[in-house]
């Protein structure tokens, strides 16, 4: 872990990395000079940090992060404390995404967010806006407006857009196009299109302040690793089912099973490591949970690969639109704990869905 042995003058991005990891390297946001430094960008809904792998590749910083399930935050922080100590050292690691006040964030260009997709997934109860967790775009919406960064990156299950007949993102494109005032860019995607051996299709939305900024995703990539890679051994299919949340354990030829694969004849069953490698995670990516709370972290993951591809598209479109030029403005500490009412219609949207 580094902490207090990183020199202070120490550049803002360091690209000394050992060739089998892609952990960030990040100075202390207060000291970056915008004009010429990074974009900076927050990871809410994080997760075990998908997103933060992603736009550091990207060439952008961390912020700020936000996510609720305590697992979850335990291996986010082993894996980014030593390397961005200022998020867990000055309040910058926040929980719930709905208590969150606009104005204690720091300023920042780019607002990520997979939010959950359980209320629109095949797999669950598709309750939408029903369910409480669908709600929470509203929070993302509620953010946007009250921070305006340049652009946002969200992503979501493929189920979102045929959810409820088409009406659910019809809600979530009007709020982004009319009330919030971002153009939206969306398309499905999938990891093993951006060379990981995984079908995983994932609804990626990207948005502009500026409507007029121009955005084309990026262009599928050639696999370059198969299952039998990963599993080390001869597989009978090249890329893998979706890693998924739970229900592990299925019957080879089950319509449900995803963790089990023939590999030279055997069954086997994925592992943490296995899993991982399947959604682009480094190898010396930390789990210090158990294998069941490891594996649902993984199923909720985004795929590194595809999202970094994402990243980098929407880096450059923003780097050849604006210039920006407002330093990073880091939150002071506080205990305030209940977000302010948004002040539009969005307010009114999310109660008719509340």
């Amino acid at each position: 872990m580094i902490t207090e042995s990183m020199p202070k003058t120490r550049a803002c991005r360091m690209e000394e990395r050992r060739p089998d990891t892609i952990a960030p390297r990040f100075c202390h946001p207060e000291r970056l000079q915008h004009e010429n430094g990074p974009l900076r960008f927050v990871d809410l809904f994080a997760g075990i940090g998908g997103f933060h792998l992603a736009f550091d590749q990207a060439g952008a910083v961390c912020v700020f992060a936000a996510d609720n399930d305590p697992s979850a935050r335990k291996t986010y922080e082993a894996n980014f404390a030593g390397t961005d100590p200022d998020l867990f050292t000055e309040e910058r690691f926040a929980g719930d995404v709905r208590t969150i006040d606009p104005t204690d964030l720091p300023d920042f260009d780019i607002l990520c967010a997979g939010f959950p997709c359980q209320p629109f997934s095949i797999i669950g109860h598709r309750k939408g806006f029903e369910d409480t967790r669908g709600t929470l775009f509203f929070d993302i919406a509620r953010i946007i407006e009250a921070k305006q960064p340049a652009a946002f990156f969200l992503e979501n299950v493929q189920g979102l857009l045929s959810h409820d007949g088409g009406a659910t993102f019809a809600t979530m494109k009007s709020v982004i196009e009319e009330d919030l005032g971002y153009s939206l860019h969306y398309k499905i995607v999938r990891a093993c299109d951006f060379g990981l051996p995984q079908l995983r299709p994932r609804l990626f939305m990207v948005g502009f302040r500026d409507p007029d900024t121009p955005f084309e995703f990026p262009e599928p990539q050639a696999l370059t690793t198969t299952m039998s890679d990963v599993l080390r051994g001869k597989c009978q299919r090249d890329i893998g089912r979706t890693v998924l949340v739970g229900g592990r354990g299925h019957q080879l030829g089950h319509s449900r099973n995803w963790d089990g694969y023939l590999v030279d004849g055997q069954l086997h069953r994925l592992t943490v490591t296995e899993a991982a490698a399947m959604q682009g995670f480094p190898p010396d990516f930390r789990f210090p949970v158990s294998t069941t709370q490891a594996m649902k972290q993984l199923g909720n993951a985004i795929a590194v690969a595809p999202a970094e591809a994402t990243a980098r598209a929407l880096v450059k479109a923003l780097r050849a639109r604006q210039k920006a030029t407002t330093p990073v403005t880091c939150p002071s500490r506080t205990t305030r704990h209940v977000s302010a009412t948004p002040k539009t219609n969005i307010a009114a949207a999310e109660r008719n869905y509340s």
